[in-house]
């Protein structure tokens, strides 16, 4: 009963309202979803206390979702005095596109 009533309620908030209006949801998540974000907002002891989980491992490997987040350029290039100047700018790119190429 509980998954066709989701069912339902997500198929009714990603459908385009009355005259056109926007969806209420951009898109389709789970229950699983919830529990998922849930776990990563919060510090991973908190969270599998939260989750009523026994080792953190399960915890991080499961249901942690956000990506890790990159560190700083400047502590990127206090690693060594030995880094060219082409190497540090390829590094800034990853850090500030994730290496895709991106703006």
């Amino acid at each position: 009963m509980f998954r066709s009533n989701w069912h339902r309620l997500m198929t009714m908030a990603t459908m385009p309202g009355k005259n056109g209006a926007r969806p209420t949801l951009g898109e389709r998540f789970t229950f699983h979803d919830l529990r998922a974000k849930s776990a990563s907002d919060d510090e991973l002891a908190v969270a599998t206390e939260r989750l009523a989980r026994d080792d953190p491992r399960t915890t991080q490997k499961v249901y942690r979702r956000k990506p890790r987040r990159a560190r700083p350029v400047a502590k990127i290039l206090d690693i060594g005095s030995d880094i060219g100047q082409c190497d540090a700018l390829r590094l800034m790119q990853l850090r500030f596109d994730g290496g895709q190429g991106r703006n």
